[in-house]
C-alpha cells in the first residue's frame, strides 16, 4: 500500500467514483454466480441472487470508502478487520448459539448479518418478506456510508461553484 494512496483518491471525481460502483459489482455479481453454479449450489431465485450479489457489493464497498474517507489509509486496514469480525459474528465460522447476548445484539447492527439473510432467502426460497427485509437493511447502510463518503465532496463542490458563481 502506497503511503500518498488516501490522497491520491481524494481527488477522484464523484462521477468516476459512481461508474465504478456500477461496473465492479455487475462484475462480482456475475463471479459470484459462476462460483455458485461450478459448484452446484442450488438458488431458487436467480434473479434475487443476482440483485442482491449487486446490492451487498455495493454496499460493502461503500462501508470500506466510508472508513477510508473517516480515518484515511487506516480504513482501509479497518476495513479488513470489520470485515473478519463480521465473518465470525454473523455465524460463518462460529455458530450464532455459541454467542452470548451482547455479540447477538452486536450482530444485529452488521451489514454481513443483512446479506446472509438476504442470500438464504433467495437461495432456499424463503417469503420475499426476508429478502426485503435484507434489502431495507442493505440500503440504510448504504445510505450512512454514501453520505459520509460522497457528503462532503458534494458540500465542498457546492461551496466552490457557489463562491465561483457569485465572484463573476
Amino acid at each position: 500500500m502506497q503511503m500518498n494512496e488516501h490522497r491520491r483518491r481524494e481527488n477522484v471525481s464523484v462521477n468516476t467514483m459512481l461508474r465504478m460502483f456500477i461496473g465492479l459489482p455487475a462484475l462480482q455479481a456475475v463471479l459470484v454466480a459462476g462460483i455458485v453454479t461450478i459448484f452446484s449450489v442450488h438458488v431458487a431465485n436467480w434473479v434475487g441472487f443476482v440483485g442482491l450479489s449487486i446490492s451487498t457489493a455495493i454496499v460493502f464497498a461503500l462501508v470500506a470508502l466510508a472508513l477510508d474517507t473517516l480515518f484515511g489509509t487506516f480504513g482501509l486496514l479497518l476495513s479488513f478487520v470489520v470485515a473478519i469480525v463480521q465473518i465470525v459474528l454473523t455465524g460463518q465460522l462460529v455458530p450464532n448459539e455459541m454467542l452470548n447476548t451482547m455479540l447477538l445484539a452486536v450482530q444485529k447492527v452488521l451489514p454481513m448479518m443483512y446479506a446472509n439473510e438476504g442470500f438464504a432467502a433467495v437461495m432456499n426460497q424463503t417469503d420475499t418478506v426476508a429478502v426485503g427485509t435484507a434489502l431495507l437493511g442493505l440500503v440504510g447502510f448504504g445510505i450512512i456510508a454514501a453520505l459520509v463518503t460522497f457528503g462532503p465532496k458534494l458540500v465542498l463542490s457546492n461551496k466552490i461553484n457557489t463562491v465561483a458563481t457569485n465572484s463573476n
